[in-house]
C-alpha cells in the first residue's frame, strides 16, 4: 500500500491483471490495465479508528471487484484466522467496502 512497492511491482503487471491502490498515494499506472483507486487507510480509520485493518479494507474492496468470490467465505475465514478477540474489528472493516 505504498507508491514504492507499487511502482516496483508494476512493470509486472499484465493487461488483465487488476491493480488496486490507495486513493492516498501517487500512483503511475499503464491505461491498458484495470486500475482501481480506493481511500483503503482512510475507511480502515473510519471503521475500527486505525489504519491496523487497512488489509481487510482492501480484502472488501477485492471481494467487491471480483463478484464471484464468496463474501460469506471470506467472513468466515476471517474468523478463523485473525487473533482471538479480534474477529469482530476485521470483519467491520471488511464491511466497510463490500457496499460494491
Amino acid at each position: 500500500m505504498t507508491e514504492k512497492s507499487l511502482n516496483e511491482y508494476l512493470k509486472d503487471i499484465d493487461k488483465d491483471d487488476i491493480i488496486i491502490a490507495d486513493s492516498s498515494i501517487g500512483v503511475k499506472y499503464r491505461d491498458n490495465t484495470k486500475f482501481y483507486k480506493f481511500p483503503v487507510i482512510e475507511s480502515s480509520k473510519e471503521a475500527v479508528g486505525s489504519n491496523i485493518s487497512a488489509s481487510m479494507v482492501a480484502l472488501g474492496v477485492i471481494s467487491g471487484i471480483i463478484k464471484e468470490i464468496d463474501k460469506e467465505n471470506i467472513k468466515k475465514s476471517i474468523i478463523k484466522r485473525v487473533p482471538k478477540g479480534t474477529e469482530k474489528l476485521n470483519i467491520t472493516a471488511l464491511k466497510k467496502e463490500l457496499v460494491f
